[in-house]
């Protein structure tokens, strides 16, 4: 881990993610529920209090913090978490600020390692095996995650469009442009906005 920025940031993260929801300051402004719900978008934060306590690095952070709770033993369906990872070094390393910008997928780690999600043999397999499929190939797809339409697709403006189910169609073949968590990452087509574009896992979608 390098430089007093990472370590701070870093601290950060695991900080949010071990807080239980209802202890947070989004917690006791009516924010979000006990289990993490947004119960006001972001988009209609209005005072100064309520953007510094529901920031996109908070909502990202929370994302990981639900998948982990509802997936066995933590270690399936790793890829939605690697999106929601991506999203989260980007908006952290604008400018630059980083510099280790595998930090976060570092940290988590170790917590995962810690908190007995993996152990330390899956750990070492994460980070050194080399995926094969890291390309989307053209067709019609569906999400079918719930961890697309809890993140935000812009990194930033808060989305609160995409769900499960949503259908988009892959014109053509679509390469990997990231790893994160040993994980491929794509960049695909908005289900419903044709200009834009969403970051996902294969976790995230299936084809139809």
């Amino acid at each position: 881990m390098s430089g007093v920025l990472d370590k701070f940031i870093a601290f950060k993260f695991i900080s949010i993610l071990v807080k239980p929801f209802n202890r947070t300051k989004a917690f006791k402004l009516g924010l979000i529920d006990d289990r993490g719900e947004v119960l006001v978008p972001r988009s209609d934060l209005k005072t100064r209090e309520e953007k510094k306590a529901f920031g996109v690095f908070h909502q990202v952070i929370w994302n990981i913090k639900k998948l982990l709770a509802r997936l066995p033993g933590g270690a399936t369906q790793i890829g939605s978490i690697a999106a929601a990872m991506w999203l989260m070094k980007e908006s952290t390393n604008e400018g630059h600020m980083l510099e280790n910008p595998a930090i976060f997928e570092e940290v988590l780690l170790e917590h995962l390692v810690r908190e007995e999600y993996l152990t330390e043999e899956q750990c070492k397999k994460v980070l050194t095996e080399q995926k094969l499929d890291d390309t989307i190939l053209r067709g019609k797809y569906q999400i079918s995650s719930d961890a697309v339409g809890e993140r935000p697709i812009d990194i930033r403006e808060p989305q609160g469009e995409v769900s499960r189910g949503d259908v988009f169609v892959v014109k053509r073949d679509i390469t990997a442009f990231d790893t994160i968590l040993g994980e491929p990452i794509f960049k695909v087509p908005h289900p419903k906005k044709d200009s834009d574009i969403i970051v996902v896992s294969k976790d995230d979608i299936e084809r139809v």
